[in-house]
């Protein structure tokens, strides 16, 4: 990108940061921090500040959440004089925090002072429109992920089955974990995410049929992916393209995924989608089962396709950059 300086800060680190800020070749900056909240939010906000005093750059990229930092850029903006862009992921725009839920005032706030807040689907996109904000529908790039194992090409006497989960408030974990109950002993169950946010007595009352795996490093989280069968996602949040969806596409797993409009939207191929209930998403899980062959084919094809239309996308995005960075 022929621009004069472009850098990307962010308190998370998340794959659609690594891959879109490498995308757009900007310098990537991810400060994290375990302390409690305030004295976090201090430290990070100095360092933040410290890289925006040193490298003094032409557009400034973060990610959102943190909203917090989010708001501490919009707030320095008039001072630096960047073209500041906010992708903006769902929590962003609806947060899970109840805390944060309740100051819509600040999404409203970062909206209407970023010159940019990249989305992932039209939905967001409206919301930030009507908040007089300029939005840019970009879905997460297909992840290239370094795996130990090759792909499975027929299923073995047991069926290994995915859940990727962090135990959010937005994901129906104790309906996959019901599906336990339900299916065969053949289908073996595997559930993603920190075990110290699983209620103790729901891990207690599945632990014997269900393997939770706990916090997983990268490369054993994609080699676990790259070993399964079919992979679950699922979210109650009718907006959101779930990001384990796009990891199971680059691994050409096939899915299985809530059905809302954004998701079926979007993963048109290789997918079963469930209304959420343990019976239907053991019901999605075996006609996955039953029609593996086909969904991996699928699969494969909605790797290239979305690919394809990504690249068209990113290079819009970077146009749109080029063009409007220059006129602030």
């Amino acid at each position: 990108m022929s621009i004069k300086k472009v850098i990307w800060i962010a308190w998370e680190r998340h794959q659609r940061t690594l891959s879109l800020s490498k995308f757009l070749k900007s310098e990537l900056y991810i400060y994290e921090s375990d302390s409690p909240r305030l004295i976090k939010y201090i430290s990070l906000s100095v360092k933040t500040i410290k890289t925006l005093l040193e490298k003094r750059p032409s557009v400034l990229i973060v990610q959102n959440p943190s909203i917090v930092l989010s708001f501490l850029v919009c707030f320095l903006k008039p001072i630096f004089g960047y073209y500041l862009i906010v992708d903006t992921h769902n929590a962003g725009i609806s947060p899970e925090d109840k805390i944060l839920g309740m100051l819509k005032f600040l999404n409203k706030y970062i909206v209407k002072n970023s010159n940019l807040t990249i989305v992932t689907n039209s939905n967001l996109a409206s919301i930030v429109n009507s908040y007089s904000g300029c939005s840019f529908v970009l879905p997460d790039k297909i992840p290239e992920l370094n795996v130990d194992v090759i792909n499975k090409e027929i299923i073995g006497k047991d069926v290994v089955v995915v859940l990727i989960s962090t135990f959010g408030v937005d994901e129906p974990y104790s309906e996959f974990l019901k599906c336990s109950e339900i299916l065969s002993n053949t289908i073996k169950l595997f559930v993603t995410g920190k075990l110290t946010k699983v209620e103790n007595d729901v891990y207690e009352k599945y632990k014997n049929t269900v393997r939770f795996t706990d916090f997983l490093p990268e490369r054993d989280y994609f080699n676990l992916l790259a070993k399964a069968d079919i992979v679950v996602d699922l979210t109650t949040r009718e907006d959101c393209l779930v990001c384990g969806a796009y990891e199971a596409v680059s691994l050409g797993k096939p899915l299985v995924l809530s059905d809302t409009t954004a998701l079926r939207s979007y993963f048109y191929k290789g997918v079963v989608f469930t209304n959420n209930s343990a019976d239907d998403i053991s019901a999605s899980i075996m006609k996955c089962v039953n029609n593996i062959e086909c969904l991996r084919s699928d699969m494969s094809a909605l790797k290239s396709e979305l690919s394809q239309s990504w690249a068209k996308m990113g290079n819009s995005l970077i146009a749109h950059i080029k063009s409007n960075s220059m006129k602030k």
